[in-house]
């Protein structure tokens, strides 16, 4: 990874991690990572190693290609609407109609 490619990698794992309304600390307590790598893996050009990613992504609810930009798909999303629709895609049918309903207020407002 060059560091354009990090630096796009330490905006998503910041706006994944905000996306969630999760603390550094938190991240840190379900993952083992420490505080001090978490906060430099968001603020400093730094190639994580594959398990770290793994964890990461997991924690969030990402793939790791989500994370390194591999998924050509999630390519033009924010990390915050991407993360969204991978909670979406756990939902019930029947949460789905309701979604699906309330967006349809929105619109006609």
């Amino acid at each position: 990874m060059d560091d354009r490619d990090l630096t796009e990698l330490n905006r998503k794992l910041k706006s994944l991690r905000l996306a969630k309304r999760l603390s550094i600390a938190a991240v840190s307590t379900a993952t083992g990572i420490s505080r001090s790598h978490l906060w430099n893996l968001e603020n400093r050009p730094m190639n994580p190693s594959s398990e770290l990613l793994l964890k990461l992504a997991s924690e969030y609810g990402a793939s790791v290609a989500d994370l390194v930009g591999e998924n050509p798909d999630a390519e033009n999303e924010s990390p915050r609407l991407a993360a969204l629709f991978r909670e979406v895609k756990k939902l019930s049918e029947r949460d789905l109609l309701t979604i699906e309903g309330i967006i349809k207020q929105f619109r006609s407002e």
